[in-house]
């Protein structure tokens, strides 16, 4: 799992007016919860670029000066417009200490229903889970090498490490192999002229 170290400095100003000021100075105002102590910092944008403009779940050791601490990315508040970054909120990753945190879903293997000329269809991106910080990880993986055309497959039979609690119904799609038009037109082809020689032969048996 990718850790980003990012250097911090502590606000010495709060509220409105004071979170302006750091936005003026090109400054990202934050907040980390979650451990014993709450703090409030500004880090700078390029610093946040490959943590927050990602797919990727990542975690952040933030230096406070004289504290380093391990977070989460919790929420990003974007401006309306501009689509800048305004707020940031972090999680403190305490030892021992379960933290919910969505991850990306991975597929290995090849489907025979590629092969025969399916796609594949992603219903669930990231999925939700809750671990410890010492059993995150950051993928969750699902074999998909025994999926046919028009088959699916399940949160259930996902992969899932020792230690991650699962937070999605276990029934809930997460990929399908999607049948081509094309193949769907030969298969539709077939059942009528399939359903045309039943009626056929049904026609021609003499009446008793």
């Amino acid at each position: 799992m990718e850790t980003i170290k990012i250097n911090a400095e502590l606000r010495d100003s709060y509220g409105t007016s004071g979170a302006k000021k750091d936005r003026k100075n090109n400054l990202i105002p934050c907040v980390m919860y979650g451990g014993d102590d709450q703090y409030k910092f500004t880090v700078k944008p390029l610093d946040v670029r490959g943590l927050v403009y990602t797919h990727e779940f990542k975690t952040v050791e933030l230096n406070l000066g004289d504290k380093v601490t391990k977070a989460i990315l919790k929420d990003v508040q974007f401006h309306p417009i501009t689509d800048s970054i305004l707020h940031l909120d972090f999680q403190e990753l305490v030892p021992n200490k379960k933290v919910k945190v969505s991850v990306p879903v991975s597929f290995s293997g090849v489907a025979p229903g590629v092969k025969g000329g399916g796609t594949k269809v992603a219903l669930l991106r990231k999925i939700s889970i809750k671990a410890t910080p010492e059993k995150l990880v950051d993928t969750i993986v699902g074999d998909i090498s025994n999926l046919e055309l028009g088959a699916s497959l399940a949160v259930k039979e996902l992969k899932i490490p020792e230690g991650i609690e699962v937070l999605e119904n276990e029934n809930t799609p997460v990929l399908f192999i999607e049948t081509p038009r094309s193949l769907k037109s030969l298969e539709s082809a077939a059942d009528l002229l399939e359903e045309g020689e039943e009626g056929a032969e049904v026609a021609e048996a003499p009446a008793e």
